[in-house]
């Protein structure tokens, strides 16, 4: 399963994103996702996956301001970002949100067929992509990890 999107928000934001899934038993290469997926893959102990309480602040503090968890609850998708509010290029709120509710944040069947991938399959996701705000085009990348209980910890770069 892989998937590629393209779209203008209410804002007038657009988007254009693609993801892959990681390949099973090769190490995660790039130099700015492998030291995340180190620390996810020390703590996916005896083939189980990782709960967010297996990682102590020290483990995920290198990516604070980069990192959230999605949550598949039935048949929505929440989005929360550790330590603050998470809000989207056009200002709205979108921590602790079902995603299908958004206006224009990480939204669409992509996504969600994104997280509902990781989340119900337990693999690993390398979304990337390039958004145009403000007349100036930001690229970004990032990993999406499976965690138990139908969680993904996402962790999203903006590329320099």
């Amino acid at each position: 399963a892989e998937g590629t999107s393209t779209s203008i928000g209410q804002s007038g934001i657009r988007r254009e994103w693609s993801w892959s899934i990681a390949l099973h038993g090769r190490p995660v290469a790039h130099p700015d996702l492998s030291p995340l997926y180190q620390v996810w893959r020390s703590r996916h102990a005896a083939g189980e996956l990782p709960s967010f309480g297996d990682f102590t602040f020290d483990d995920l503090a290198p990516w604070l301001g980069n990192i959230s968890i999605a949550r598949t609850l039935g048949n929505r998708i929440e989005l929360e970002l550790i330590g603050c509010s998470m809000t989207n290029q056009a200002g709205e709120e979108i921590s602790r949100k079902n995603l299908a509710d958004c206006k224009s944040g990480p939204v669409g069947e992509n996504a969600r067929e994104m997280l509902e991938t990781v989340t119900g399959m337990g693999v690993i996701a390398l979304p990337c992509g390039c958004t145009e705000w403000r007349d100036q085009s930001i690229g970004w990348h990032g990993i999406v990890l499976p965690l138990a209980d139908r969680a993904a910890l996402i962790c999203l770069f903006t590329l320099k």
